[in-house]
C-alpha cells in the first residue's frame, strides 16, 4: 500500500486538563480516533507524529506536525480542516487539525475504501 501523509497543527492538551506530564518528540506514536469502527466498537488508527522546525513539544503547546499513518488504508477520509482527537490509550491528549493531505501517485479514497472492506 502507498504511503500517505499529514500536515496538521497539533494542540497538546494542559497537564492539568488530564493531558501529558512530559513533552513529546518526534517518532511519537499515539492513536488517533477517526471515527470508525472495528465490530461494532471505536478503532483507534496508530500514526507516527514528526515535529517540524522543533525538538520537542510540552503540554499545552501547539505545533506543526507530519503525522504518517501505520495503516494508511484506514485514512483515506481524513480531510484539510478536519480535527482528530489524538489519544494514549483512552486518554485524549491532544487534537490534531489537519492542513495538507500529502498522498504517495496510486493512492485514492476508492483505493482506501477497497482496502478496508477487503480486510474485513
Amino acid at each position: 500500500m502507498e504511503r500517505i501523509v499529514f500536515t496538521a497543527k497539533l494542540r497538546l492538551a494542559h497537564t492539568d486538563e488530564g493531558g501529558r506530564k512530559t513533552p513529546i518528540r518526534s517518532n511519537y506514536r499515539p492513536m488517533f480516533d477517526l471515527g470508525g469502527t472495528w465490530p461494532g466498537h471505536p478503532a483507534l488508527n496508530d500514526g507516527r507524529v514528526m515535529l517540524v522546525e522543533r525538538e520537542v513539544l510540552a503540554p499545552g503547546h501547539e505545533g506543526t506536525v507530519r503525522i504518517e499513518p501505520l495503516y494508511p488504508e484506514f485514512w483515506g477520509t481524513v480531510r484539510p480542516g478536519m480535527v482528530i482527537p489524538m489519544q494514549e490509550a483512552a486518554r485524549v491528549l491532544g487534537w490534531a487539525t489537519i492542513s495538507e493531505v500529502i498522498r504517495a501517485e496510486g493512492f485514492s479514497p476508492a483505493v482506501a475504501a477497497f482496502v478496508c472492506q477487503a480486510r474485513e
